[in-house]
């Protein structure tokens, strides 16, 4: 039983080991981009709803 015991424990560990080093070259390889900047120099998005169209100030142009 110890035995047992022992290599199911060690599976785990193996187990565990590989699962933390995939986490860590995923998370590696997802902090940049193809052309090479990392997440945090992307420009932001535009957000919000864009319908219906903001009109432009006509008085502006007299």
């Amino acid at each position: 039983m110890p035995s047992s015991l022992f290599t199911w424990t060690k599976r785990l560990a193996v187990l565990a080991a590989a699962a933390g080093a995939i986490a860590v070259v995923a998370r590696i390889l997802g902090s940049t981009n193809r052309s090479g900047a990392t997440r945090s120099e992307v420009l932001p998005s535009i957000g919000g709803d864009t319908w219906p169209p903001v009109p432009t100030n006509s008085n502006r142009a007299r």
